[in-house]
């Protein structure tokens, strides 16, 4: 059993790949993909540590599952409604791409879209 979450609107439907801003997943292909489930019985299953971080806009996901032998893009299936995260009122960027603890300075930078809310 494998899950991933692509873009709602990517042509590919299941057969996308993961989308930019989740963590958690990983996939050798589009359709070879871990972590397996953290816990499972034979009407549900679980995963953890899955994370989507918020971008500077709206962006609408798709669940997608797999319930075994997940080697072929035809075995994967929408999970449940596609879903949007709201946009971030913040962005946060690094000078460098890779911080390491003798990495020497690095400047993180703190905007927001002009005229957006605070609250």
């Amino acid at each position: 059993q494998r899950l991933k979450i692509v873009d709602a609107d990517h042509p590919d439907g299941c057969a996308a790949p993961i989308a930019d801003t989740v963590r958690g997943i990983s996939c050798a292909s589009n359709h070879v993909c871990v972590p397996r489930p953290s816990e499972g019985s034979m009407t549900h299953v679980a995963f953890s540590n899955i994370k989507i971080q918020r971008a500077t806009r709206s962006r609408t996901y798709r669940v997608c599952y797999c319930r075994a032998r997940c080697t072929k893009t035809y075995l994967w299936q929408t999970a449940g409604e596609v879903f949007t995260v709201a946009s971030s009122q913040y962005v946060y960027r690094l000078s460098k791409a890779v911080v390491t603890k003798k990495g020497g300075k690095v400047d993180i930078t703190v905007s927001r879209p002009t005229f957006a809310s605070t609250e």
